[in-house]
């Protein structure tokens, strides 16, 4: 019996042990809160994301930052997914044609009072930031610029001047066109202006540059013309100054045969590997393919955007926001502060995936040996892309900028696809007169003041 008692004691005293320790881990515990910060990154910016997290966490004890990863292509039906069912992450990145118009329908939380209580952090030291009437809705921790990008042997083997690295007087787009026709050869060596040229055996293009608005809009710009005006009230896109950039971007491909047609590009490899490979001598697109090469130890030339009648680009960046429905805010608002610190990001900075979110980076020296200062960023990539930065010569694209682009978008991708999509013979002014303009001008409303 008394055994028995001594038994039963012990088991109280070990089972009463075993609660008291659950219940301080569980104590412990309840003192930390976690976070979900979705993304999309891949390849190197996720390699960069993930360091971030892992070092937040190890120097915040009482917050876990869990990454939810989603590709690019699904994210924002994922994401919708989760806001309609009233469960989004605290935090995480938001595309340029949701953010603004996501804040002020409440989904995205107000920066503007973390800000307030936040000495270390001022929204006038950021380049990107997503504002309208007064409130801050995301930061864009990554700005792209658009550049032109060459391959240095096949310029000097043409005898050819490589293309300026002054963005303020970058070629012409006939300079750039003449280029291209004279690095542009078939597999008999034979150039376009040849009569035995082959254009269905095409050894090196002389360019290329997609049929996005990445590429197109800064040439739009460069003409007088674009998408939208910047207020948001008129149609720019059927105006002459369109069309006819429109058509000689398409007379690359049709007339002069120095691209590949789209058809024709989606059977090559990617950009960044023809010019490489010495298949392709100018490729224009966004400076995040610059760590394309870069992975692949390659380093080309880089040069100014060619232009119409004056300097333009583009400048952009995802917006990094909080999701109202967190309850997690201040927990995610440290964790933005520490991301929107481009010392704590600076692999993505010096990887050259993204250029940084703050002014001083571009100026101060001290900062810009911290992200440049280094192979990926030598040649003449500091001299296309600070003063492109400093300088005020990007704009804000219009599906950043533009209420309602995104329901405007697919009217002006009707028309672009019959210009691009076909073998040339569907003029940019033959397109045009499908363009449902009506449809556009019903959409009108406006733009973001970014203030």
């Amino acid at each position: 019996m008394l055994k028995r008692l001594c038994k039963s004691i012990s088991l109280v005293l070990t089972l009463a042990l075993a609660l008291a320790g659950c219940s301080s881990t569980s104590s412990s515990n309840s003192k930390k809160e976690t976070i979900t910060f979705m993304s999309w990154a891949g390849g190197g910016e996720k390699a960069s994301l993930e360091r971030a997290v892992k070092k937040f966490n190890e120097t915040h004890p009482n917050i876990v930052v869990k990454l939810q990863n989603v590709t690019n292509d699904e994210y924002d039906t994922k994401l919708n997914a989760l806001i309609a069912a009233g469960n989004p992450p605290d935090a995480g990145y938001v595309h340029e044609y949701n953010a603004i118009e996501w804040g002020e329908k409440g989904i995205l939380e107000n920066l503007d009072p973390y800000f307030a209580k936040d000495s270390s952090m001022k929204p006038d030291d950021y380049i990107g930031l997503y504002r309208n009437l007064g409130k801050t809705y995301g930061i864009a921790l990554g700005q792209e610029v658009i550049l032109l990008y060459y391959n240095k042997e096949l310029f000097k083997e043409a005898g050819i001047t490589p293309p300026s690295a002054d963005p303020h007087n970058p070629w012409t787009w006939d300079q750039f066109v003449d280029a291209a026709k004279k690095l542009t050869v078939d597999v008999k060596g034979n150039h376009p202006s040849d009569p035995n040229f082959n254009q269905n055996q095409i050894k090196t293009y002389g360019t290329m540059i997609g049929t996005n608005w990445i590429t197109l809009e800064p040439l739009l710009l460069s003409n007088g013309g674009g998408y939208i005006s910047r207020d948001g009230k008129d149609i720019l896109f059927n105006k002459p100054e369109s069309i006819e950039v429109f058509q000689k971007v398409a007379d690359l491909s049709y007339k002069y045969h120095v691209a590949p047609s789209p058809q024709k590009a989606a059977t090559l490899p990617s950009g960044t590997v023809m010019v490489q490979n010495k298949q392709l001598a100018m490729y224009m697109n966004g400076n995040w393919d610059n760590a394309t090469f870069g992975e692949n130890g390659y380093q080309p030339g880089y040069a100014a955007v060619p232009i119409f009648k004056k300097a333009a680009n583009l400048i952009f960046g995802a917006s990094t926001s909080i999701f109202s429905k967190s309850k997690h805010k201040e927990a995610a608002w440290e964790f933005l502060r520490y991301i929107a610190d481009p010392n704590s990001m600076n692999s993505m900075y010096a990887d050259s995936v993204w250029i940084p979110p703050m002014k001083s980076w571009y100026s101060e020296q001290d900062k810009l040996k911290i992200w440049t200062d280094n192979k990926r960023h030598s040649g003449d990539y500091n001299k296309v892309v600070l003063p492109t930065v400093l300088d005020g010569i990007p704009s804000l694209p219009n599906s950043l900028a533009i209420k309602n682009y995104a329901d405007m978008s697919k009217y002006f991708e009707d028309v672009t696809e019959k210009i691009y999509s076909g073998d040339g013979k569907v003029t940019a002014e033959d397109a045009m007169k499908d363009f449902k303009s009506d449809k556009v001008s019903e959409l009108l409303n406006g733009a973001y003041d970014f203030k």
